[in-house]
């Protein structure tokens, strides 16, 4: 393995956090008003999306194992 043991835990969790914000970059790039540049409705489109999980997140029950 070559990342192994506490540099394993430490390295591959860095490096996805900066592969995904560089997959929200390029995503919101790619979304952006031809004419103006402008990224109002992608971020628009994402708080409503945060908006719905919210919705869905307080609605879930406590698991089994937590009601101790």
């Amino acid at each position: 393995m070559i990342f192994g043991g506490i540099l394993g835990a430490v390295i591959i969790p860095l490096l996805m956090g900066q592969i995904s914000g560089i997959a929200f970059i390029l995503g919101m790039d790619s979304f952006k008003s031809p004419a103006t540049g402008s990224m109002t409705m992608p971020l628009l489109a994402l708080i409503g999306l945060m908006v719905i999980c919210l919705i869905f997140g307080v609605q879930l029950k406590e698991a089994a194992l937590n009601k101790s």
